[in-house]
């Protein structure tokens, strides 16, 4: 943090600007503290879970009984407290909307007059590194309440942290917006993937059923070390899409490749042109094109997975073998050619929607940094 001091504002410490307390869990023994519970009562995965522009929680997974606040020392938190976790993951923030009780993993933020408590809220998920930083602890880190209160903060005066969580609350909502719009391409792409393409265990009038091994050839390149990969030159992909960069490609055209190891094995990648694909994906090298639109592949694997050639649990993945017992309905190639083209079109409206939101979450972070810091200023 600057040593300048913005005009107006002050340096404070967080147990200068709100109260701070935590939760507890009542005894999972006594069915009276949980059987017809109608209090909420939050842990930390009903924080973490919130989409990125969130700052709200009305709801929880598991309510408490009212017995419980009585014999317990459970403290019923008022809508507006600010609850930030504080255990292993630390410094996820939301304020609640309705009165709510906090399990141990939380600490409570109740604003004195001098502090705004959706700034706090915007500060507090800003500074997650500077907070878990703090954090004490060997079997998982915790923020203690003691070190919370200490913990510095620029506090601007009330009437401008209101402004600058009106803004950052205004991008958050635009976020919200482009996370809407994300997911409606992602599930119309989905839905029209299924609707548009055949099952691979059902008969249909004019669509045949052929092996994969009959429209391509599986095939595992290579495998290459992090010490091989490079800064610069082609892309290589592995089990978790790029990895780095290659002297070398396997690839002129683009191809399709499937995850075939590890806890992404399965997964349909499309793979763009002048790429090096390892040995932890297998490309389906050699498609006939006179049989099947490529594209249409892509779409078809993507619909119906190939979770039929997944063997090992401990280890997952994909042989070359397991993959012939891969069947694909195959309609006319003129059908493939028309689905393929509906399907890319939504595709590529999920993609721009996709980047869009990728650039309104960096904006949302630039512009919180600079206004939390008084970089810039937001004029009545």
């Amino acid at each position: 943090m600057s040593s300048e001091v913005p005009k107006g504002w002050r340096h404070a410490k967080l147990g200068e600007i709100a109260a701070l307390s935590g939760g507890t869990t009542p005894s999972k023994s006594n069915d009276a503290y949980w059987t017809q519970g109608v209090v909420p009562w939050a842990t930390p995965s009903d924080i973490t879970s919130l989409p990125l522009a969130k700052t709200r929680i009305a709801a929880t997974e598991t309510h408490v009984a009212e017995l419980a606040l009585k014999e317990c020392s459970l403290k019923l938190n008022p809508p507006g407290t600010v609850l930030m976790t504080s255990r292993a993951t630390i410094g996820y923030a939301a304020i609640n909307d309705v009165p709510m009780a906090t399990n141990q993993g939380f600490l409570a933020f109740a604003c004195f007059d001098i502090c705004d408590p959706d700034f706090l809220c915007h500060w507090l998920n800003a500074n997650k590194t500077a907070l878990t930083a703090a954090a004490g602890g060997s079997t998982f880190k915790e923020l203690g309440r003691g070190t919370a209160k200490l913990l510095p903060i620029l506090l601007p005066p009330l009437d401008e942290q209101r402004r600058i969580a009106d803004v950052l609350g205004s991008i958050g909502h635009s976020l919200h917006l482009a996370d809407i719009a994300v997911k409606k391409f992602d599930d119309l792409l989905s839905a029209l993937r299924r609707e548009l393409t055949h099952h691979p265990d059902l008969t249909f009038d004019g669509v045949g059923r052929v092996s994969l091994h009959d429209l391509c050839r599986p095939r595992q390149h290579p495998t290459i070390s992090s010490q091989q990969l490079t800064s610069t030159g082609f892309p290589a992909y592995g089990a978790n899409g790029q990895i780095g960069f290659y002297t070398s490609y396997t690839h002129a055209a683009p191809v399709i490749a499937i995850t075939c190891r590890g806890a992404t094995c399965g997964t349909v990648n499309w793979i763009p042109a002048q790429s090096y694909v390892t040995g932890n994906a297998m490309a389906l090298d050699e498609v006939r094109h006179e049989l099947i639109n490529e594209r249409f592949l892509f779409h078809y694997l993507s619909a119906w997975g190939v979770a039929k050639s997944i063997a090992g649990s401990a280890q997952p993945q994909i042989t070359r073998q397991s993959l012939n017992g891969i069947e694909i309905a195959l309609p006319p190639l003129a059908e493939q050619n028309s689905v393929a083209a509906v399907l890319d079109d939504v595709l590529s409206q999920l993609e721009a929607a996709s980047t869009a939101r990728t650039k309104v979450e960096a904006v949302r972070s630039q512009v919180t940094a600079d206004l939390l810091s008084g970089l810039v200023r937001v004029p009545a």
